[in-house]
């Protein structure tokens, strides 16, 4: 009714005007001049009635378009509501629209699978698109895809595109940015050293001096890591000249620095991460630290803030990185490596722009703004348009001469005033054809590759010839085209301009796995170097959550059990010592700069060449060497610190930085920093050694060891502690001192204990990588208790065997099944089973009783609260690469059929079982596998630990993986985690009222109960799809699987990234190789 008032309301003012201004005409017709001339106060009048009516006119426009607004709300919230269940199909809005009286068409493309309508609204004749945006999500979109990779010509993963020259006009122009850009991987194919000295430091330096000689041109900067390099080389009147234009924004003075290029939007850095990391095997831990580093130096030394993120290379795009970007304040992203089936059904539906939103978020909280490249690769023939032989022609380092050439052997022309019409509408003819790929004329063109720009001659070769192509376009007006040089910034704001962010699609999910063409899937780097990305966990353990530490000080070996970092106990340390912080953070003392350079080496590996384990053999030992040498300086933090802790009440003075130079000198009153007062349980000789336990040696002169645990946790913790000794005979007194939860206080607490007051622990023997048990070397376990942000010391004590003390020490049984030949001896092992022909057998706890094969390998799962029995099958296999040219490498999994399972022919099995632990060992030609079941009050006694140290050097195309097989009725669906990200809050909840839990096998991923507190974690659903080839069902695996019924999940926890798959329903199967030996490098 509103709309029908209006029109007759504007058609009544316009028959009104129309006639009143036709009764004018001729009144001044007939009216001789000079009345004319005399009648100058029924102009005014005419004036102000015209007045009037523009007025009314553009109140009516206004009207119009708010009530354009009022109905893209009502229909988008309506539509909104239908989509917040992901799995929900979104029914037409048609009814509701006639239901307003209003004309709607919606035309035959309209694309109901990603739940998107494009609706035409016609109003008084007048049509108003309308993009009507629900809710994009990628698993129902995988449903859909046919996954068919026909061959659309010019553009093989595409069609053909077509467009009316009348789509653009003087009031509607083609909006072109082209970004040059160099994307600088900080190692891959050289170390990250041998590329900034051999190429990066010359790409720097040109692009201060050719940025500097034209306004006009741009560029964009991603790896803040190269930058630091650089930053150190550079003389102090140019940082001095750099960071005065940072401050004043002073555009006439000239320097030979990026200050005054940033200060004017010349330059930009883009992500501004140390590297641009993976997103598939990074914890969000180590993600925030490289970011974090490369913030934090932009903002010391240039004091600049990113605004975009550019993530043009990683393998796979996660959501958790857009939502870490969006919460650092970055406004826009862009990403290109998407399977290219999802890139060309987004490109069809117009929807490579999108709002990219978490799958838990109702609000639009996370939404972050994304552009996704539609073709092939971030490289100039793959970027300007849909033809790569036709942009590979204005690629001009690849001019004749240069060095480069185009694969289609069509080489470009250098632009002149003779042929640069042809040239420049034949490049203006893929920029519109990518423009019909998204809903605004605004088209992003990046110009760059890899390493690019490192030579004068390019620069000026790109530069110089796109500036007359520019030229050209902007001086014809016929063309409807406006080009220039742009930063990611100036392409954002342009799209910004022309569409409000809010009308884009809302999109959920994540874009993996990634296939670039064919079946070639890039699943394999999920697991490449296995031990690296161990390597990798291990140095963030010890930056943030260590759970081992050992040492000794002055003759007492300390073990130190903990579950935070080097920065955490750092900051216990600084903060509860107010005397002795001047110290500890002083240069001298060396401490602070092992910390930054702990961070900056794992930040360097979240690389997406590093982590991933994607480079060439001796990068991979460069990285490997800078993680061993960070873990060793954190080591020696931490002990430090813990010492500083222990020590609290020695040292009062506060020390001024002359005090610390004077007594540094002097060794007067202060630790000595560069002493090991502490050594961690955690021993690595090298950098591809695995590591060791220290042996506490016991002697004559060596009767006691004083153990330390730590906990960096807010709560406290009951767990076991394993700690090697020289003796089977050896005693454990409840802890003689606690520093209290409030780590401020200025006391140790002493626990007093009656004589003979001992904590129970579990003596066990140590077994070697052969098999064989080790002379006079043993594990003492006992559990161990620690207050929140707490230190326990425990004091071990040698006894001799017949001493009353050893009866708070339980040997454990020993059973050695498929063993031919005598009984071993080891001291102290009375009862030594072997049975030759081996049997099924089991082991149990207070909770949990497990079944084994004669095999050794896991059969069954008893939960003893319920006495329900689960069947969970452990078996071992191995995939081999298919023949041919292209095969498995570092980056694809390209398997040769199914899994074949591993012979086990009578394999060596050994049976630990104590009141403590019970633990299966199975000795394979390839492999070390072993269970492991805690009988503790913590939290490590609610699953088995499985642990596999794999060996398949002399194995080539041999990818070793481990199934579990269960009845749970999953449907082919499982849920990963996404980069270990915790989200969510801290919410209480009781264990025992939680009836739905019951039966379950653990729950370790989705909760982990403390104090009745449960953590919760970002999860993601997958699903087998039986239509893609067995590489694609393969997906990161960060940290955490499950699979789940009405009445049971299996969950599985890993301590480093793998690849995971769950090929049929009840079965979850990890790999692809726990250990790969590929000799074909794909990269």
């Amino acid at each position: 009714m509103r709309v029908r008032r209006l029109s007759a309301i504007l058609g009544a003012s316009l028959i009104l005007g129309g006639c009143f201004m036709l009764y004018l005409i001729m009144d001044l017709t007939f009216l001789p001049q000079e009345i004319h001339s005399e009648s100058h106060n029924k102009w005014a009048q005419l004036e102000d009635r015209l007045n009037q009516l523009e007025d009314d006119l553009r109140r009516h426009h206004d009207t119009v378009g708010q009530l354009k607004h009022s109905i893209k709300d009502m229909v988008g919230e309506g539509l909104r509501q239908e989509s917040l269940s992901p799995n929900r199909t979104t029914s037409s809005p048609r009814m509701d629209l006639l239901s307003c009286g209003l004309q709607v068409s919606t035309p035959p493309h309209t694309d109901v699978q990603v739940g998107h309508q494009h609706l035409l609204l016609i109003i008084n004749e007048e049509i108003f698109q309308l993009w009507v945006i629900v809710f994009l999500q990628l698993l129902e979109l995988y449903k859909q895809l046919k996954f068919d990779n026909l061959d659309g010509g010019a553009w093989k993963q595409g069609w053909n595109i077509e467009y009316s020259q009348h789509s653009w006009n003087p009031h509607k122009k083609l909006k072109v940015f082209v970004v040059p850009h160099s994307h600088n991987d900080p190692g891959w194919i050289k170390t990250y050293e041998d590329y900034y000295h051999s190429q990066t430091r010359n790409i720097l330096n040109n692009m201060i001096k050719k940025l500097r000689e034209d306004d006009r041109r741009k560029f964009i900067w991603a790896e803040t890591s190269y930058l630091a390099l650089w930053w150190d080389e550079i003389s102090q009147e140019e940082k001095a000249q750099a960071k005065q234009l940072f401050g004043n924004g002073n555009m006439e003075v000239l320097c030979y620095l990026s200050g005054r290029l940033l200060a004017n939007g010349q330059l930009e850095v883009v992500m501004g991460g140390w590297v641009m990391n993976d997103e598939a095997n990074t914890d969000y831990y180590s993600i925030l630290t490289q970011m974090i580093e490369g913030h934090q130096w932009l903002q010391n030394n240039m004091d600049y803030t990113p605004r975009s993120s550019w993530s043009i290379d990683p393998f796979g795009e996660s959501p958790s990185m857009a939502f870490l970007v969006k919460r650092m304040g970055l406004e826009n992203l862009v990403i290109q490596r998407v399977h290219y089936s999802v890139k060309k059904m987004l490109a069809r539906s117009k929807n490579l722009e999108f709002l990219w939103r978490q799958t838990w978020d109702g609000s639009g909280s996370t939404d972050l703004l994304t552009h996704m490249m539609p073709f092939y690769s971030y490289d100039v023939p793959h970027t300007c348009g849909p033809d790569p032989k036709v942009c590979c022609q204005f690629d001009f380092r690849r001019l004749p001469g240069y060095g480069m050439a185009c694969p289609w052997r069509t080489p470009p022309q250098v632009i002149t005033e003779h042929n640069v019409a042809h040239r420049a509408e034949m490049l203006l003819d893929q920029y519109r054809k990518k423009a019909q790929l998204y809903r605004t004329n605004v088209v992003l063109a990046p110009l760059g590759d890899d390493f690019r720009y490192d030579q004068a001659s390019e620069w000026d070769a790109q530069f110089n010839n796109y500036q007359r192509i520019f030229d050209y376009l902007n001086t014809n007006p016929t063309l409807n085209v406006e080009a220039q040089f742009g930063t990611l910034s100036d392409f954002f704001t342009a799209v910004r301009e022309e569409v409000s962010p809010e009308q884009f699609p809302t999109l959920s999910g994540d874009f993996f796995t990634y296939a670039d063409r064919d079946d070639h899937y890039w699943s394999g780097y999920y697991t490449s170097r296995p031990f690296y990305k161990r390597l990798d966990r291990v140095l963030m353990g010890y930056l943030r959550w260590v759970w081992d530490l050992a040492g000794y000080s002055q003759g007492h070996y300390y073990n130190l059990v903990g579950s935070r970092s080097a920065e955490i106990v750092f900051g216990l340390a600084w903060s509860s010592r107010p005397s002795f912080a001047s110290w500890l953070l002083a240069p001298e003392t060396g401490l602070t700069k092992l910390l930054s350079d702990a961070r900056r080496s794992l930040s360097l590996f979240q690389h997406h060449d590093g982590v991933t384990g994607t480079a060439r053999d001796y990068v991979v030992e460069d990285y490997a060497k800078k993680l061993h040498d960070a873990i060793r300086g954190s080591q020696h933090i931490i002990q430090q610190s813990v010492y500083a802790l222990l020590t609290r009440n020695k040292f009062t003075h506060t020390f001024s930085a002359f005090d610390i130079l004077k007594r540094v000198a002097s060794s007067q009153d202060l630790p000595d920093s560069e002493f090991t007062y502490f050594d961690l349980d955690d021993v690595r000789k090298h950098h591809y050694s695995i590591p060791e336990k220290t042996v506490l040696a016991f002697g004559p002169d060596m009767e006691a060891h004083t153990v330390v645990l730590f906990n960096s946790l807010t709560w406290q913790r009951k767990e076991l502690v394993t700690v090697r000794v020289s003796t089977a005979y050896v005693k454990v007194p409840y802890p003689q001192y606690i520093i209290s939860p409030t780590w401020q206080c200025k006391e140790l607490v002493t626990v007093t204990n009656s004589d003979g007051d001992l904590v129970p622990s579990q003596t066990s023997p140590v077994f070697l990588r052969s098999g064989s048990v080790a002379d006079s070397h043993y594990d003492i376990m006992f559990i161990g208790e620690v207050p929140p942000l707490g230190l326990a010391t425990y004091r071990i004590h040698a006894v001799h065997p017949g001493d009353k003390h050893m009866g708070s020490s339980t040997f454990a049984s020993l059973k050695i099944l498929n063993m031919l030949g005598d009984i071993p001896k080891i001291e102290g092992f009375q009862n030594i089973e072997v049975i030759p022909d081996g049997k099924e057998f089991s082991i149990s706890s207070d909770q949990i009783s497990a079944v084994f094969t004669a095999q050794g390998l896991l059969k069954a799962v008893t939960l003893k609260s319920s006495g329900t029995t689960f069947p969970v099958h452990v078996d071992l296999a191995r995939y081999s690469a298919r023949p041919g040219k292209e095969r498995s490498g570092a980056y694809l999994f390209l398997p040769d059929g199914q899994a074949v399972m591993l012979t086990l022919d009578r394999p060596l099995v050994m049976v630990v079982e104590g009141p403590l632990l019970a633990q299966v060992r199975v000795l394979l030609p390839e492999v070390q596998h072993y269970i492991t079941l805690y009988n503790t009050p913590g939290v490590d006694s609610l699953g088995l630990e499985v642990n596999n140290i794999v060996d398949i050097t002399d194995h080539n195309n041999y990818e070793f993986i481990m199934r579990i097989s269960t009845n749970i009725q999953n449907n082919e669906d499982f849920f990963t985690d996404l980069n270990n990200m915790q989200v969510g809050e801290l919410v209480m909840k009781t264990p025992t009222n939680n009836q739905n839990n019951k039966n379950l096998f653990t729950d370790l991923n989705m909760q982990m109960i403390c104090q009745h507190a449960v953590l919760v974690f970002q999860m993601i659903r997958r699903k087998h799809f039986t239509k893609l080839p067995l590489q694609a069902n393969y997906y990161p695996l960060p940290g955490a699987v499950f699979i789940e019924d009405d009445e049971t999940r299996l969950t599985i926890l890993t301590a480093q990234p793998l690849g995971v798959a769950a090929l049929k329903p009840g079965q979850v199967e990890v790999g692809p190789g726990l250990e790969r030996c590929m000799p074909a490098d794909t990269n």
